[in-house]
């Protein structure tokens, strides 16, 4: 049992010294999953989180006895997606309309569009996304088009905070995330002393 004693208000701090091998804190238990830690109220992390495997579990629509375990999905990039479903007007056009944060949120956007019912060999993009909306065209009056959106993130905390596919221990990579903790951790505490 961990109880905050601190300014900072963590109920249990571990710390591994540099050039260690061994982690800050570990923690494992038996359970229906082969061994899980339980974050109730979910899980703040001052830095990357890292793992040998991603997956989540959500409970079973079918029996209440079990969960589903459902693996996420991996990338080279920090990508956003984002997906839906139109009905294409008389014209066989429609404008997807995205939240306002979208475009400011992310570049290098992929767009990808699957017609229902029937093929549409002229189903396409046929305008990029601008203000927060994209148009398609080319399909049949009264379509349905299922349409999906990728984009790379580019807001200010990836521009200062390049994503590294390839990252060794003890190379500046990693320093700089130890650094970048500890100057949040610093923030973290100077907001909690002026609360």
């Amino acid at each position: 049992v961990g109880i905050a004693v601190s300014p900072l208000g963590f109920g249990l701090v571990g710390h591994a010294p540099a050039g260690t091998e061994g982690a800050a804190l570990y923690a494992r238990g038996p359970s229906i999953l082969q061994g899980f830690t339980a974050v109730d109220t979910g899980l703040d992390t001052l830095g990357p989180v890292t793992y040998l495997e991603n997956a989540f579990l959500i409970p079973h629509p079918a029996a209440s006895d079990r969960y589903l375990q459902h693996a996420g999905v991996h990338a080279a990039e920090r990508k956003n997606l984002y997906d839906g479903t139109v009905t294409l007007d008389a014209a066989g056009a429609a404008t997807v309309v995205l939240p306002a944060y979208v475009s400011a949120l992310n570049a290098a956007f992929c767009y990808q569009l699957t017609p229902i019912g029937a093929a549409a060999p002229n189903l396409h993009v046929s305008q990029e996304l601008a203000g927060d909306r994209f148009g398609i065209a080319g399909g049949a009056p009264g379509q349905k088009v299922c349409w999906t959106l990728t984009g790379v993130r580019k807001d200010r905390y990836a521009a200062d905070h390049p994503f590294r596919v390839e990252v060794q221990p003890g190379t500046a990579a990693a320093a700089s995330r130890s650094q970048d903790a500890r100057h949040r951790l610093a923030a973290r505490a100077t907001a909690t002393r002026l609360t």
